[in-house]
């Protein structure tokens, strides 16, 4: 292949102003018109779904599939490659306390779970059954250690002290924590870009100007008509690019939105300008957030080598 067709053309801004060869690394940033994910969304359960559905396969894995993306007027931005690249993915385990009344809570509530399907098809007899099965088996000792956990609460609520205070106070013992660590959901992932812009004529300056306007209008929210509501800014596709094709070492990203755009104007340390009053240097750094999560079911199946995964 030579040269591609899209980076040559006045739908596009590069810098460096240099052609994108085959082999060349970049990162590729295409903005598109944000669209509300819940507006065209089917209730969980029902047939079909649209952009936001209960199943994995109504989840819109990429952000940009199923026409939810529509491409904005504004143009392609083709940057050279950021001295520092990395993505983390964040998972949330937290310590959670649970004592025998709430462990109790918790069987009570799995019973009822597990015989939710079966209890409206069951006469009375079947309906107490199943509420005994509910019931600990030893009802005698554990109403006494439950009545005495109530009132260590009681103590603990009246006098404003941690129920162990309480509890190791009067009794020289504690309720038992039963400590474990649960899974409480998936961290967004954030990613920095930073670069050095240093334009090499008056061509490159208006380059790195209409880039940092076009960052900042697409990522600031715009006034509608009436005056009652602002429309939600423009999201971006962020790619890191090998020519043609995408980096398959690099991660993935679903959509994203620009969360801030920072600008110095003296990137070389002071003052410094061309004759038309272009800064010599220029630092731009762009901070990033994915609008959906990643998830176990992105990474397929199995590994294949040669694709790009997030």
């Amino acid at each position: 292949m030579a040269i591609l067709d899209a980076l040559t053309s006045k739908s596009s801004l590069r810098f460096p102003a240099d052609k994108v060869e085959d082999f060349d690394d970049y990162m590729m940033f295409t903005v598109y018109e944000y669209q509300p994910p819940f507006r065209k969304a089917k209730c969980i359960g029902e047939a079909g779904g649209s952009l936001y559905g209960g199943r994995y396969a109504d989840y819109d894995v990429t952000g940009f599939g199923g026409g939810e993306l529509s491409q904005s007027p504004y143009k392609n931005m083709i940057l050279y490659m950021p001295e520092d690249i990395r993505d983390s993915h964040s998972r949330a385990w937290g310590d959670v306390r649970m004592g025998n009344l709430e462990r109790a809570g918790l069987r009570m509530a799995g019973s009822a779970i597990d015989a939710a399907p079966d209890i409206l098809t069951q006469g009375a007899g079947g309906i107490s059954n199943t509420l005994k099965s509910m019931m600990p088996g030893n009802p005698r000792e554990q109403g006494k250690a439950l009545a005495k956990s109530l009132a260590i609460n009681a103590g603990a609520s009246m006098t404003g002290l941690q129920a162990n205070a309480v509890a190791g106070g009067l009794t020289g013992t504690i309720l038992n924590p039963n400590i474990e660590v649960m899974f409480d959901g998936v961290g967004m992932r954030t990613f920095q870009f930073n670069w050095s812009l240093v334009p090499r004529n008056a061509r490159e300056s208006k380059i790195i100007q209409e880039m940092i306007w076009q960052f900042k209008k697409s990522s600031a929210p715009s006034m509608e008509a009436d005056g009652w509501f602002m429309k939600v800014p423009y999201v971006y596709k962020i790619q890191y690019k090998q020519g043609s094709k995408d980096n398959h070492w690099l991660n993935k990203m679903k959509a994203c939105a620009l969360q801030n755009i920072s600008v110095s104007y003296t990137g070389a340390g002071s003052y410094s300008t061309m004759e038309d009053g272009a800064p010599t240097s220029v630092q731009m750094s762009l901070s990033f957030k994915e609008l959906k999560m990643v998830i176990s079911n992105d990474f397929g199946d199995k590994f294949k080598y040669g694709t790009q995964y997030y």
